[in-house]
Formats: structure tokens, C-alpha cells, sequence
């Protein structure tokens, strides 16, 4: 039987602090798991996640309800503070924890199969937003990451966004950011700054 996580044993595995996923709207749940907040940019609340399990593609479950699945945010979001207003869009909910955590501007995409919940507002006053890519694999990108990227683009262009978007792909530096972080947590700020400006033009 598999272990049910908690926000402790959740901290421990991608190496953040607890009470940053606390921050972040994490919150144990009676008997095993934890319950995910979203909430939009106009502080209404989206949809709810549960995890179960360490993975969040085969440990997660939405809540029921009427609420909207809506894109994974917090209020660092709307203050970008890294390379003059640039935001990164991840697939996933630990990049963001870990993104957040190291102070760089960052939204979740919820599932290679959630692009379209992603609004124009939700994008803050970033001037550039840098995708990222992490390497193909059919856990995360069911349809291929090339059909994952050019839904995101094509929602990108939708949603009337402005600014400037690049591409960051991770296929020869890790299989995504936390793996990144925890490679050398003392000095991902700087190694990911370097990968942000190679990250290729669209």
C-alpha cells in the first residue's frame, strides 16, 4: 500500500522548507494527503488539488465542486523580481514551490492536458514569460512535449498576451527544476539565471 504523504514528507522530497508549502497553500489533510489551494489573480478561489502520493501525475486528484480549474499562482506572481519582470510557466505544481521559494516569478499550468485554463491575467506584469520544457516523457506529456509547447504558444497568443516569449528547455540539465535545485541549492539562483538568458526567442 502506498504511504499517504503529508506537507512534512512533501517538504522532505523536493527540499523545501515546510513552512514555504504552507505559504503556498498547502495544507495536510485528516488521514493522509494534502489539499492544494489555487486561487485566481482576483483572490477568488479555483479548484482545489489533493495529493496522496509523492508524484503529483499518479498521486493527484481534483476536488469536486463547481469551481474552476483555473492556473497555479501565488502573490509572488503578480511582483516579478527577477530579470526585469520575466515570469516562468511550468508545468506542475513543485516547480512553482521551488521557483517561488528562490524568489523568481512563476505560474503552474496544472497538466499537459490544462493549457486552456490559463488567462491573460494571469501573467501579472510580466514583460517576458520563459516556458519551460522539461525533457520528453510520456508521465508528464502524454501527447509528446512538441504538441505540449505549441498548445502553450498558441494559448499564449489567445490569452492576447503582449510581452516576449521564450523557450527553456532542460533536456540536457535536468529532468525539471526541482531536480535543478536540488542539484546545488546554493547556487540555483545564478545557474538558472544563466539558463534564463539562453532561453531561445519565439
Amino acid at each position: 500500500m502506498t504511504e499517504l504523504v503529508d506537507r512534512q514528507s512533501l517538504a522532505l522530497t523536493y527540499a523545501l522548507p515546510s513552512a514555504a508549502l504552507r505559504a503556498f497553500g498547502v495544507r495536510d489533510l485528516p488521514g493522509g494527503g494534502v489539499r492544494i489551494e489555487y486561487v485566481g489573480p482576483d483572490g477568488r478561489p479555483g479548484r482545489a488539488r489533493y495529493r496522496r502520493a509523492k508524484s503529483g501525475v499518479q498521486g493527484s486528484a481534483w476536488e469536486s465542486g463547481d469551481l474552476p480549474v483555473i492556473a497555479y499562482r501565488h502573490a509572488m506572481t503578480d511582483n516579478p523580481v527577477h530579470a526585469k519582470g520575466v515570469i516562468l510557466l511550468c508545468e506542475g505544481e513543485s516547480s512553482c514551490w521551488t521557483l517561488w521559494h528562490c524568489g523568481f516569478a512563476a505560474i503552474g499550468i496544472p497538466g499537459a492536458d490544462k493549457v486552456s485554463c490559463l488567462r491573460a491575467g494571469d501573467l501579472g506584469s510580466a514583460q517576458t514569460v520563459v516556458v519551460v520544457i522539461e525533457p520528453d516523457g510520456l508521465e508528464t506529456y502524454p501527447d509528446g512535449r512538441d504538441a505540449y509547447s505549441g498548445q502553450v504558444l498558441r494559448r499564449l497568443r489567445e490569452t492576447g498576451y503582449p510581452g516576449t516569449v521564450k523557450m527553456l528547455y532542460l533536456d540536457a540539465v535536468a529532468k525539471d527544476i526541482n531536480a535543478l535545485y536540488q542539484a546545488g541549492p546554493a547556487t540555483f539562483v545564478p545557474r538558472l539565471q544563466r539558463l534564463l538568458d539562453l532561453a531561445v526567442r519565439e
